[in-house]
């Protein structure tokens, strides 16, 4: 009889490397990317405690502060909790191409907002660490591959032939002189920058010259 077995929660890295059939080295760049959130298993003890608030140059990045209580009057007034299970490792400090630190692990991988708050370790983990005792959450794979997943279908939408652009299969001479101009002189327009968009009387003698339209 077939064993069912309850569904993963977390993968060691050299399994989710066989689940992906991706070279160790890429999840390792993806960790040290800030792509892939790794976490580890946090043992109970107290940890200080970080508040989340937006950077000095409003940016909308969002970075931790250490979080005091002002009405405690002992020899430290930071604030630290007891913390024990599984935590995400986030915003991991870049030290070379292929190196990178964690200090701070929190209960939620991304998208923190003002006053969530994290914890940091004592001793702060290198990527190799990070590799040997590390895992990561089944949670964090489905976010991430839903990401890729939507991703190849942006690609896979916008590689699809769309016939003669962008008017479709009706095709006259005329729609093919300005097809070719479409292709010539519209394909990296933007909107939003009214710079790329062409001069009409470029256009007009491009017209002229190349495809010896009439004026």
């Amino acid at each position: 009889m077939a064993i069912k077995f309850i569904a993963k929660k977390y993968y060691t890295f050299s399994e989710l490397a066989q689940h992906w059939q991706c070279e160790l080295s890429e999840i390792r760049h993806a960790v040290i990317n800030g792509d892939l959130v790794p976490s580890i298993h946090v043992s109970g003890r107290k940890y200080e405690t970080f508040q989340f608030s937006p950077d000095d140059e409003g940016d909308g990045f969002k970075y931790p502060s250490p979080l005091f209580d002002w009405d405690n009057r002992t020899e430290s007034n930071e604030v630290k909790d007891w913390v024990s299970g599984f935590r995400y490792l986030i915003l991991p400090t870049r030290i070379s191409a292929f190196d990178c630190v964690f200090r701070y692990f929190s209960q939620d991988a991304v998208d923190f907002e003002d006053g969530d708050l994290c914890h940091s370790l004592y001793e702060q983990l290198g990527i190799e660490e990070v590799m040997e005792v590390g895992i990561v959450m089944a949670t964090e794979v489905a976010r991430l591959e839903a990401i890729l997943t939507a991703k190849d279908q942006r690609v896979s939408s916008d590689m699809q032939p769309l016939g003669r652009w962008p008017w479709g299969d009706h095709h006259t001479e005329l729609l093919g002189h300005l097809e070719a101009a479409a292709w010539m002189f519209w394909v990296n327009y933007d909107p939003t920058d009214a710079t790329t968009a062409p001069k009409n009387i470029r256009v007009s003698e491009w017209l002229q010259t190349e495809r010896k339209v009439s004026q």
